[in-house]
């Protein structure tokens, strides 16, 4: 795993941890959550996520 690999998958981790976090409060849906969680995948391209995903 390249230095940049594992900058995309923290941050796509803490990006997640985030999400995860206003949707146990309920400020975001759960459908809003999905899609959210789609573009991440998308954009950050995050090696280990896909794996366990």
């Amino acid at each position: 795993m390249t230095e940049q690999d594992f900058q995309r998958e923290l941050t796509y981790q803490i990006t997640m941890a985030q999400a995860k976090q206003l949707l146990s409060e309920g400020l975001i849906s759960e459908a809003d959550f999905q899609a959210f969680k789609a573009k991440m995948l998308e954009k950050y391209e995050p090696f280990m996520s896909q794996l366990v995903a």
